[in-house]
């Protein structure tokens, strides 16, 4: 487990300059608050105070940026990670990887709230039934491995199957280095994995605990 760093208030508001720069907003708590009401959900596990997140919205979707940050406390949630993720309907539909709290941690954060923002400014429109396509989530029946891409859900199409389009479609030359960077990465870290007889780590999907439903 990489080495947790400790930070401030002013790395917080450096962070939030930022991504509010980037077309991002702050979550209100009565918007935090109502969501809960509605979805009649629990954290997973006991918390104190209410961690800083920022939304960015368009074509339908959402960007959803968790920072772990609680301001009330002056510092970072313990054990939790920062989360980028990408929404549709109140439903997660693409884990941004886990964010670590190494020393890069805010960089790492913006990048990928940027790359998020990217995905769903180019959500694509289906040339056939002129909806917006979804994203899809596929996994490999012999590797188990994960891909993305964009779908058409809706029906109507002179054609048996569905248009699809490239995950990465719209992605500025940084953000697809990136992204690039983090999967020459992570294949390399899981055929090790394999190659060691070890279990491969599950996505970031399986690894963020889920609210609960509340019970009474």
């Amino acid at each position: 487990m990489p080495r947790a760093y400790q930070f401030t208030e002013k790395h917080f508001f450096a962070f939030a300059a930022k991504v509010i720069a980037q077309g991002f907003r702050r979550i209100e708590p009565y918007e935090f608050s109502a969501e809960l009401r509605v979805a009649n959900v629990e954290p997973p596990t006991p918390r104190i105070g209410r961690e800083e997140g920022f939304v960015f919205c368009t074509m339908g979707l959402e960007v959803r940026v968790w920072t772990s940050f609680i301001i009330k406390e002056g510092g970072i949630r313990i054990p939790d990670s920062g989360w980028v993720v990408i929404r549709e309907h109140g439903v997660a539909k693409y884990f941004a990887p886990q964010m670590y709290r190494t020393k890069n941690f805010f960089k790492r954060m913006l990048d990928w709230a940027i790359i998020c923002k990217e995905h769903i400014q180019a959500r694509p429109v289906c040339p056939s039934g002129k909806a917006f396509m979804s994203i899809i989530r596929k996994i490999h029946y012999r590797t188990k491995s994960v891909r993305y891409y964009w779908g058409c859900e809706e029906g109507g199409h002179d054609h048996p199957k569905p248009p699809t389009a490239p995950w990465d479609i719209g992605l500025s030359p940084r953000s697809l280095k990136i992204v690039e960077l983090k999967r020459k990465r992570r294949r390399k870290y899981n055929e090790k994995r394999k190659l060691d007889n070890k279990p491969v780590f599950g996505t970031a999907r399986k690894i963020r605990k889920g609210w609960k439903k509340k019970t009474s």
